[in-house]
């Protein structure tokens, strides 16, 4: 993880660019501009939740490890979201199981967590992320009905519109891996 040189971060997240303009200032010294490599883990199992994440280029998958090791994308969260809301429902810790690995390499937006918690105690961020925490549990719930019912090539293309659409650009890298 590197951080960027730039005079403030930037933007194209939804939720912090849905922020009025000046809770979005009063935030902008939390705010930290970090360039994701591929496979990057930004939240580990078991580990502290200290960082907070909102993408911004960057594509990250919320994996669920299985008994056996292997692993199972359950959700993604692109610049629509927030990579953390654990915290946000009260968590210190991701689950044993639970990993964030970043898919699609890019620009994120890095916040302490302890600044976020703060932020979160009043409107109109605890409202955003309120609301994206639901939409990540529906895509969770949608996302294991898909595994369950459809073909690989219908999964394989739900997978690319919707990384196209959190990438915002008809060219991303791909590999079989994910």
């Amino acid at each position: 993880m590197s951080l960027e040189e730039q005079a403030e971060p930037p933007r194209g997240n939804r939720i912090l660019d849905a922020l009025p303009p000046q809770e979005y200032e009063r935030l902008l010294p939390t705010l930290s501009p970090v360039s994701m490599e591929l496979k990057r883990l930004l939240l580990e199992p078991g580990k502290a939740i200290d960082t907070i994440f909102f993408p911004v280029s960057a594509v990250v998958s919320l994996l669920t490890t299985m008994d056996d090791g292997s692993t199972v994308e359950v959700a993604t969260v692109g610049n629509e979201g927030i990579v953390g809301v654990p915290v946000f429902l009260g968590a210190q810790a991701m689950s044993a199981r639970d990993l964030y690995q970043v898919q699609v390499p890019g620009q994120v937006v890095a916040m302490e967590a302890g600044a976020f918690l703060q932020s979160t105690r009043r409107d109109p961020l605890r409202g955003l992320v309120q609301r994206y925490a639901q939409a990540l549990f529906s895509q969770v719930t949608q996302q294991v009905a898909c595994n369950g019912l459809h073909s690989v090539e219908e999964r394989c293309s739900r997978w690319m519109l919707l990384t196209h659409d959190r990438v915002g650009s008809d060219e991303f890298p791909l590999t079989q891996e994910f």
